[in-house]
């Protein structure tokens, strides 16, 4: 899992993901297989809908330090809370109703999937069971969301 940083590694260090889970023993494992797997990158985490959408408001004058990503869980602790979140995300102005929403949830049921993606979701991953997998999700994610596709690009306004 450990190789050489390619240049688009490079050029995101610094890059901020926003991750969005209000279970605290999920949050550590997230992040700890976060760190592992995005190690330049800065995280912030925060734990109910409100901190979250708060969050991004006061980004709304800053570009410069929104998130390159956004990775959430679904059920906080209810589906609708999530749906929350996601649906204001969208409803942002440019640039944040842009950013990427990886949608974690411990679901597997195929409406909360294709709801989540009618919804604007980027990505739904289910949550495993063991770090290792954890491990292998995020690395699946870093090398398609850094190194494959364009995240939305900061425009700084003054």
């Amino acid at each position: 899992m450990n190789r050489e940083p390619s240049n688009r590694d490079r050029s995101l260090r610094n890059a901020r993901i926003l991750v969005v889970e209000d279970n605290p023993d999920q949050g550590i494992v997230i992040r700890k297989a976060l760190q592992q797997t995005f190690p330049d990158a800065q995280l912030v985490q925060v734990g109910t809908p409100e901190q979250a959408i708060s969050y991004l408001e006061e980004l709304k004058d800053c570009e410069w330090n929104i998130p390159q990503l956004i990775i959430q869980d679904l059920y906080m602790p209810q589906r609708e809370d999530g749906w929350q979140i996601l649906d204001a995300i969208r409803h942002f102005p440019m640039p944040i109703c842009t950013i990427p929403v990886i949608m974690l949830s411990s679901s597997d049921h195929p409406d909360d999937i294709r709801e989540a993606y009618e919804r604007g979701s980027s990505c739904y991953v289910v949550k495993p069971f063991a770090f290792d997998q954890w491990l292998e999700r995020f690395d699946g994610l870093r090398q398609y969301w850094w190194n494959t596709a364009s995240l939305p690009t900061v425009r700084y306004s003054f």
